[in-house]
């Protein structure tokens, strides 16, 4: 994280739970969970045993429902294996399942032990553990196993792991097994005490929603350096530069193909296996439930072992799809089938896409389509996966003095805002904390905190132009929790902000002083020749504003501003910017966009000279300060013109 101080370098470009349990609420394809006792919530027998599983330990492992540590409800399962060469697995009780449905099987866990590396290191001391679901037949006799991610080989804080599941033919049983096992003695020769939690088990019916009619025709022809506004990412793997990696070497080889839709494929070699290829790494998706649509054909359609596969890999939830390539789901050899799989995106790290061959006979790709079927607010991903916003240490809270450093969450136009400028005249020492909103087909920030403790290093949280659905669930927790502490947040609207960035429906929305609208359409207001910029009571500093400017608005978001806030500037008579409370803390909430184009001898408001005084007042209240807080900080540039737009001339005097 870069730091740096507002006297030399502007800017210029750009433990609370609130997890819902139970089902996913309004989600049509997905059912309530089917694990019995999956939060551990349920009394404990007389004799130790938990309600709805089964505990087998070795070597004096045990498992304990635990009050102490938990991610949602009041409860956590506990698995101890803290003496040499001890063990424990718990398994969960019959779940009746459908043969060849899909299901989604989700769990949180917490380590503690595990290696003797720094924590948050993955290196193997001998200690392991996992998760998976077993399935059975009628007659409950063991099928096979699925099994999400494995778990890290380190002390971990609460992580989440997932995968959608699908029930083999003749299944008609499943259940939920955890283990986990210390071996460290025997591979490190030194014992290392290990303990694992389990929480929020699930496992839950998928309905998979049927492919959008836009998503089934041919991918559209781009004009080369022409946008492609399509929702659906289609790959044509043969040529597209993001499968170079791997592409064409000793396990697979390029073809013209007159049936692949650019007459070009990508075709695994007959012997040999290995990584066809693999993609570049994506930059993030929104969180939301996507589906992997292949055309593929094989030169052999006999047989039921696989001879390929595709997988989707993430940085930070594991593997999220693996599509195995079998003959026998084939209607015909050398003919192009399609093949769909679903999957979920939950994180904000990068995600790829991997080829691998068996080597047992030539086939091949055209394209890999991913397209988004449906996504999540942050309600609705709380509600899929509780607990998943994570936890904020509880002896955390933002300084309350000192020197005043702000982060500064920076989207594209945010500069016009001259924030630089209205954070100088906070303190005699600014320290600004930039964090770039980086766009494209996807959104980056850069240099954003690390961990909630960085976060929390700021007296003033600004967020300007910035759409919250591309920040993550962990991240939105760690600004809520900020301000719900006593944090300071000046929120900046623009066109990815509010309502134009899925505010609406998020964490940070329950945080804000005022209501966001549903639609995009509801929330712009336009005036189209300005609409005068009034400060009214409730602004306590505006006797020491030049008003005689008349600054304008031209575009803004609508609201509507909360019991308890404070409406302290508007335009016809529509909230402009607007202070509340959130528990310790306050947000202020500023809803003009820097756009519009001014009638002769009318002025912008972000251009009148008095914008940064405004807003550093704001900024004031929001921290609340003293409005007469330093009288040195009420320099004025030095112009002929009061009216004039800041920054003509750049004297300055007191």
């Amino acid at each position: 994280m870069k730091t740096l101080c507002a006297r030399w370098l502007p800017i210029g470009v750009s433990a609370c739970c609130l997890a819902a349990s139970g089902p996913a609420r309004g989600q049509s394809w997905l059912g309530d969970s089917l694990v019995p006792n999956g939060e551990f919530e349920a009394p404990v027998a007389a004799d130790g045993a938990v309600l709805g599983w089964a505990v087998a330990g070795q070597g004096g492992g045990t498992s304990v429902v635990d009050g102490a540590v938990m991610l949602t409800g009041a409860h956590g399962l506990k698995l101890d294996a803290a003496l040499p060469g001890s063990g424990v697995r718990v398994t969960s009780d019959e779940m009746p399942v459908a043969p060849g449905a899909t299901y989604l099987f989700s769990l949180a866990y917490r380590q503690e032990g595990f290696s003797s590396a720094p924590k948050g290191r993955d290196v193997y001391c001998g200690v392991s553990s996992s998760a998976s679901v077993g399935w059975y037949d009628a007659a409950h006799q063991p099928l096979t196993g699925t099994a999400p991610s494995r778990f890290r080989y380190g002390a971990t804080d609460w992580k989440l792991s997932d995968i959608l599941a699908s029930a083999p033919t003749h299944a008609a049983f499943a259940r939920i097994g955890a283990v986990v096992g210390n071996g460290s003695e025997r591979k490190t020769g030194v014992n290392i005490p290990s303990t694992l939690w389990l929480d929020a088990v699930q496992f839950r019916p998928y309905a998979a929603p049927p492919t959008p009619e836009w998503a089934r025709g041919k991918t559209a022809m781009i004009v080369e350096g022409g946008m492609d506004a399509s929702p659906v990412k289609t790959y044509f793997v043969a040529g597209n530069t993001d499968f170079r990696n791997s592409r064409g070497g000793p396990w697979s080889e390029v073809v013209l193909d007159p049936e692949a839709e650019r007459g070009s494929a990508l075709e695994a070699r007959g012997s040999g296996r290995g990584l066809m290829a693999h993609s570049t790494y994506f930059t993030s998706l929104p969180p939301g439930l996507y589906r992997m649509r292949v055309r593929v054909r094989v030169s052999d359609n006999r047989g039921t072992e696989r001879v390929g596969s595709m997988e989707v890999n993430t940085a930070l939830s594991g593997g999220r799809l693996l599509l195995d390539i079998v003959p026998a789901s084939f209607e015909a050899p050398n003919t192009y089938q399609v093949l769909e799989k679903d999957f979920i995106l939950r994180d904000d790290g990068w995600w790829c896409v991997r080829l691998y061959t068996e080597g047992k006979q030539p086939w091949a790709i055209d394209s890999i389509k991913v397209i988004p079927l449906k996504e999540f607010t942050d309600e609705e991903t709380l509600s899929i996966y509780p607990g998943s916003e994570g936890q904020v240490p509880p002896s955390l809270r933002p300084p309350n003095g000192g020197e005043l450093q702000a982060l500064v969450i920076a989207g594209l136009g945010s500069d016009r805002f001259r924030l630089a400028d209205s954070l100088r005249l906070l303190a005699r020492d600014v320290r600004i904390r930039p964090v770039w909103v980086k766009t494209g087909s996807t959104t980056e920030f850069v240099d954003f905190p690390l961990s909630a403790e960085e976060l929390f290093e700021n007296r003033l949280i600004v967020m300007a132009n910035v759409p919250a659905n591309a920040l993550s669930l962990r991240r939105k927790q760690w600004i809520r929790e900020y301000v719900r502490r006593g944090g300071a947040l000046l929120v900046i609207g623009g066109h990815r902000g509010f309502e134009r960035g899925s505010w609406k429906g998020s964490l940070l929305e329950q945080i804000m002083p005022v209501t966001i609208k549903e639609s995009l359409a509801a929330g712009l207001h336009m005036a189209r020749d300005g609409a005068l910029l009034t400060f009214p009571a409730a602004c306590t500093w505006r006797d020491q504003l030049d008003l005689e400017s008349a600054p304008r608005v031209y575009y803004q978001h609508v609201v509507t501003p909360k019991a308890g806030s404070r409406v302290v500037a508007e335009d016809d008579e529509m909230p402009f910017a607007v202070l509340g409370d959130y528990e310790r803390g306050r947000v202020a909430c500023v809803m003009g966009w820097a756009s519009g184009d001014p009638a002769p001898g009318t002025i912008r408001f972000w251009q009148w000279g008095d914008w940064p005084y405004f807003l550093r007042s704001l900024c004031w209240a929001a921290m609340r300060q003293d409005l007469n807080y330093s009288p040195v900080h009420w320099l004025r540039p030095v112009t002929n013109d009061r009216s004039a737009p800041y920054g003509d001339n750049h004297g300055w005097h007191g």
